[in-house]
């Protein structure tokens, strides 16, 4: 199984974000035997072609190697905590996590399509399979004819899409259906004793606080780095 990470911002600090999440996914997912590349895709994403920045994720197939058989997307709004092997990414076709409560009631009484979908997912990391490439071209289209997007951006169509061409998203092993999960824990809304990806979905002052968290890591790593360094001579 060929396995990539994909992030992708189109200006300032979203930018840069996801310059530095694909580095430091690239320097951890080195350190273990399993380990996976993460593409910065910022160059290669047809930004002027979306009507809405979220809906840019609709071209995540059209930037990675041909024979990638699991994309895995991450917000430029995320912190990776410790590298994740390839053994550990769910096989389900479509594996996300459910989004909070509140922004769930919130879809239901803002957005009429919202009564075909079962439950909500949270777009901002998820893994896909190629059989859920259909979705994918499904967004596309949604983007092309300039179909409005919903409340969330992306979200309301992405949730509504996949409900039609895949039922609902997955829930696996991993836990990928709850905010709670060590996958996808989204700042400020559930509490998770050992995160691996920190999700600041619209959190205030989220680029200070990823600011913070890349200098602390950067540090500590070269910390540890050095220590190993000595101990070798």
């Amino acid at each position: 199984m060929h396995a990539v990470a994909v992030v992708a911002g189109k200006g300032g600090w979203h930018r840069h974000a996801a310059e530095r999440f694909a580095r430091r996914w690239n320097r951890l997912a080195s350190y273990i035997p399993d380990g996976f590349p993460c593409i910065d895709a910022s160059d290669e994403m047809p930004w002027a072609r979306v009507h809405h920045v979220m809906f840019i994720k609709a071209f995540v197939w059209d930037v990675v190697p041909a024979d990638t058989d699991v994309v895995l997307w991450f917000d430029t709004d995320c912190f990776q905590t410790r590298a994740i092997a390839a053994s550990e990414i769910p096989t389900a076709a479509f594996s996300a996590v459910r989004d909070n409560q509140h922004t769930i009631a919130g879809i239901r009484e803002k957005w009429l399509p919202a009564k075909e979908v079962v439950d909500f997912f949270n777009g901002g990391v998820f893994v896909a399979t190629r059989a859920a490439m259909p979705v994918f071209e499904d967004l596309k289209k949604w983007t092309d004819e300039k179909q409005p997007p919903g409340p969330h951006g992306d979200q309301e169509p992405f949730n509504l899409l996949v409900a039609r061409r895949l039922a609902d998203f997955a829930t696996n092993p991993t836990g990928w259906n709850a905010l709670s999960n060590a996958w996808n824990y989204i700042v400020g809304r559930e509490p998770s004793p050992r995160p691996i990806i920190l999700h600041f979905a619209g959190a205030w002052g989220r680029e200070v606080l990823l600011d913070l968290l890349y200098l602390a890591a950067e540090e500590t790593e070269r910390a540890i780095l050095s220590r190993n360094s000595s101990a070798s001579r």
